[in-house]
């Protein structure tokens, strides 16, 4: 990643972080601006922040940025000396290095009277260069918050598509851009009760004759809270699953049915995937699906 930018994702990212901290959040950053081939930075959260807070701080960020204040640099003998001048000094103790915590030589960076940071990275010179913070990404692992930004002519690139992809899209759609997050609400809520439909069906079919259910190019992965109610409400009973990739066998604690007898054969027609006593899941085939269709309706 070209040093320039790297400097100015670094920088926003301090405008960030105070920003998060100004909207009510507490936070510890465990690792920032890990370089990643497209550019974007990263930053690592041990707490797991709400969408509507990281928004709200990116807004903020925005504001500070437009007003170009003043990145610079004071050194102070100890970490108490810097927080005794900057009360409002954010540092993490993990991440200063213990010679500087002795007496090495605390570096702390001033943006404007907004954040104070004890940081040995490199910034760029003035937040107006920021131009943009975009959010890109927010995930959640392990307890903490990983957000995924971008800075600069990258973010402003990438607001524009953003902005072009939404207008195509009510265009095609007959609907105005702004109203994306109504109509993918409402599209969410019709999906989730035509998943919740899928799933009642399915059950009835369940408790039918069929003794392989064929569902095509549906994911079975769909049904498998539903298979597995079903045979803990029926526990004499067995699920057997075929769609055009994959099959699925699901035994109830009471059922006899051979499981192991069942993965023999299917091996030997070319399955590939997880056999137990209770569960067979893996890759279907012409060959594999004769074969289970077969050995559950008792041809062979």
């Amino acid at each position: 990643m070209d040093e320039e930018y790297w400097a100015l994702l670094h920088t926003a990212e301090h405008v960030f972080a105070r920003s998060l901290q100004e909207v009510g959040v507490g936070i510890h950053v465990r690792k920032a601006d890990t370089s990643r081939d497209d550019g974007k930075g990263e930053v690592f959260i041990k707490e797991v922040i709400e969408i509507d807070k990281i928004l709200e701080a990116e807004a903020l960020t925005n504001r500070k940025a437009a007003e170009g204040l003043k990145v610079e640099e004071e050194t102070f003998p100890t970490l108490k000396e810097a927080a005794a001048k900057f009360p409002k000094l954010r540092f993490n103790e993990d991440r200063v290095p213990e010679k500087e915590k002795a007496g090495g030589g605390i570096r702390v960076v001033k943006i404007g009277d907004f954040d104070f940071s004890a940081c040995g990275q490199r910034h760029i010179g003035d937040t107006v260069d920021i131009r943009l913070f975009l959010v890109d990404g927010v995930s959640y692992l392990g307890g903490e918050t990983k957000i995924v930004f971008e800075a600069g002519e990258k973010a402003l690139d990438s607001a524009r598509d953003t902005s072009d992809t939404l207008v195509r899209l009510g265009l095609k759609h007959n609907f105005a851009p702004r109203s994306v997050a109504e109509k993918f609400e409402a599209a969410r809520e019709s999906l989730d009760e035509a998943d919740r439909e899928g799933r009642r069906l399915f059950e009835l079919l369940l408790r039918g004759s069929e003794r392989v259910l064929d569902v095509g190019k549906l994911r079975i992965a769909d049904f498998y809270k539903t298979m597995d109610d079903f045979t803990r409400k029926n526990p004499s009973s067995f699920v057997a699953v075929s769609s055009d990739s994959q099959i699925f066998v699901i035994k109830g604690t009471k059922s006899d049915f051979d499981m192991a007898g069942l993965g023999k054969r299917l091996e030997k027609a070319g399955f590939r995937g997880k056999i137990s006593g209770e569960v067979i899941n893996g890759r279907n085939g012409q060959s594999v699906r004769e074969i289970l269709e077969e050995f559950v309706n008792g041809r062979s």
